[in-house]
């Protein structure tokens, strides 16, 4: 517990320090900047997911790229653990020396929760992937939720938590601690797998054995899409299907990957209809909605079509917060043309929250919406969402509708998005979409 105490205060003051220190003169030293990646590996695997999950945000905050380049070390990067740690891990489940079935080829990377390897079976010559928790993960876990569950209790740390948390920790962090039980992560891993079997755009690798502390699947290589040397216009359609992937998952299955990083998705070599294939990965925080939070994001979902539509509608925002939080609020909210993209959205969420003392209880509809923002990133990135672009994914539902047909995916996401398109846009609109064919049109 020291420890932790210790490093997480180390970790709080020297970042505190350094951001003085860059109020006053305007500049970052690169140097401090890696000492602070050290200083949040040393803080175990919750600090190091939560950065994780902040590097998205400061993407969109014009933070000076040579900082987000060392902090993206945080996804794959991490301490990595003595091999035979693993050999001794793998001997004890499966009552057999690793060695006698599988050859360690490379570590592929080390993540806030586990090492992963890249394996090859010694009988087949097949290759695969081994995830192998990290020492000590389930004792971090407990004493985190000791120690937050001490504080929490303590009335004025509960209103600092509140002040820059405005949901249900308790509840969100049972969630996130199931990201250390590797058969929850296998569980998951499974379901995704049979609910997109039939889909040839989407690999989910194929579990191959499963213990508490370790997980083997079948090797699927693959690319970060920044990494490949293709035309946006490729790019484009590959994040359009990463963006169908999540509203899929969102609106129709209401299963959905809540660790859905650049580092956890990744670009196949392969290809059907020139469109490349995508690899989903790690699959450790996966959360569904109930019935309530379901109806909500749907909800929310029709809103966001509805405000492109007038992107100054204050009524209908106001609606919106009403039916999140069940409260008469009264807002003075200043509109912008970004009003109705994802962070900000969450942005305004928290912050009201915050204004007028409101707890949100269904705090994994916020979740729904930094998945949201995950892609909305690589939307503005690519400039995907601009009126002059081939693909005018927010701004024309039936875009969506015409990529799921063509390519023949997601067939009751494309009924969905029909029905949303016929109850949102006007009539007239449709034949403002680009490349449409006399069979869609015969549908409206």
């Amino acid at each position: 517990m020291f420890n932790f105490i210790f490093n997480i205060s180390k970790l709080l003051l020297f970042s505190f320090y350094n951001k003085k220190k860059y109020d006053y003169t305007k500049k970052y030293n690169i140097k401090n900047i890696k000492l602070i990646k050290k200083y949040i590996n040393n803080c175990g695997c919750i600090c190091t997911k939560c950065v994780q999950w902040l590097i998205p945000i400061l993407e969109k905050e014009n933070i000076n790229n040579d900082i987000l380049d060392i902090l993206d070390d945080v996804y794959e990067n991490n301490d990595i653990h003595d091999i035979k740690l693993t050999e001794q891990l793998y001997k004890k489940h499966f009552k057999i020396d690793l060695n006698n079935e599988y050859e360690i080829i490379d570590i592929i990377g080390s993540g806030s929760i586990g090492q992963v390897y890249k394996i090859k079976d010694i009988k087949s010559g097949k290759y695969y992937v081994m995830k192998v928790k990290h020492p000590n993960i389930d004792k971090q876990m407990i004493l985190f939720r000791n120690i937050f569950s001490f504080i929490y209790k303590i009335k004025i740390f509960n209103k600092f938590f509140y002040n820059y948390f405005p949901f249900d920790l308790v509840s969100f962090l049972e969630d996130f601690y199931k990201q250390s039980d590797f058969v929850n992560e296998c569980n998951n891993i499974l379901n995704f797998y049979n609910k997109y079997l039939d889909n040839d755009y989407i690999i989910i690798p194929k579990l191959i054995k499963v213990s508490n502390d370790i997980i083997i699947m079948e090797y699927i290589d693959g690319d970060c899409l920044d990494n490949l040397d293709i035309s946006e216009y490729k790019k484009s359609k590959i994040i359009y299907l990463l963006y169908l992937f999540v509203r899929n998952n969102i609106l129709i299955l209401n299963n959905n990957h809540g660790d859905l990083h650049k580092f956890n998705w990744k670009v196949s070599k392969d290809k059907i209809n020139n469109l490349h294939k995508i690899i989903i990965y790690d699959f450790g925080y996966c959360f569904k909605l109930n019935e309530e939070e379901y109806s909500n994001i749907n909800g929310l979902c029709d809103l966001i079509v509805s405000f492109k539509n007038n992107e100054n509608d204050t009524q209908k925002y106001y609606d919106f917060l009403n039916f999140l939080f069940n409260k008469e609020l009264k807002l003075n909210i200043e509109f912008n043309n970004r009003i109705t993209e994802p962070d900000i959205l969450l942005k305004q969420i928290l912050q009201i929250s915050k204004e007028n003392n409101l707890i949100i209880h269904k705090y994994k509809i916020l979740n729904s919406l930094l998945l949201m923002s995950l892609v909305d990133n690589y939307f503005q990135k690519y400039k995907i969402n601009n009126n002059t672009d081939i693909l005018k994914i927010k701004k024309n539902v039936l875009d969506a509708y015409n990529f799921c047909n063509t390519y023949k995916i997601y067939p009751e996401l494309a009924k969905h998005l029909l029905k949303e398109y016929h109850l949102n846009y006007k009539q007239n609109e449709i034949f403002e979409s680009i490349s449409f064919n006399d069979k869609i049109k015969s549908l409206i």
